[in-house]
């Protein structure tokens, strides 16, 4: 296909997925080009030991359960998040700060003030820790924070999916949003 002879209109769904080569045009124009499914199933992927999969974070996607063929073996399945960023605008990194876990801030305070191989009873540790007044955030108030995100994320997320959105037709059940894991990397056993 000559892409500059090639001509189309700019709501023209049909012409788009040819210039692309999407599989499936008639699953995704669902016999009509003037209400095309928002979401639709481009396949699975299967997960062999060691295998890695990305996606973007723009695409929508359904984590399902998983068992090994051999029930005698053990199963985990890790998830692991990045973000890109533009290398050329410079972010504050680990290497400019500090820890901010509580425990770990606090260990490594006290083992720069005293000298090498000093013991100080906890108690007095504990003590001394009560002064800084939990700062940085301890772990507790961390995952509290981490759980109200999560919830104001998945509750926008539904307003979303299920707003009328006139050209789309959006439904959270397609999306499955509570079949994403809630810790970055989880042991789920061999079921």
């Amino acid at each position: 296909m000559d892409l500059d002879e090639f001509e189309h209109d700019e709501d023209d769904l049909e012409a788009f997925l040819q210039v692309f080569d999407v599989p499936y045009k008639q699953q995704i124009l669902g016999g009509s080009c003037d209400s095309p499914p928002s979401l639709q199933r481009l396949g699975s992927v299967g997960l062999p030991a060691g295998r890695l999969v990305a996606w973007p974070n723009v695409l929508h996607h359904r984590i399902t359960p998983f068992e090994h063929l051999d029930k005698t073996r053990p199963g985990r399945r890790s998830f692991l998040t990045i973000s890109l960023v533009d290398p050329n605008y410079r972010i504050c990194s680990t290497r400019n700060v500090p820890p901010q876990r509580h425990d770990w801030w606090a260990e490594e305070a006290l083992s720069v003030v005293l000298p090498p191989k000093v013991s100080v009873p906890q108690e007095l540790v504990d003590h001394i820790d009560s002064y800084t007044d939990n700062w940085p955030m301890g772990l507790e108030e961390a995952t509290r924070i981490r759980e109200q995100m999560a919830k104001e994320q998945k509750y926008h997320e539904q307003n979303i999916m299920n707003h009328p959105s006139g050209f789309y037709d959006f439904n959270v059940d397609d999306c499955n949003l509570g079949d994403f894991p809630d810790l970055p990397s989880m042991d789920l056993g061999s079921s």
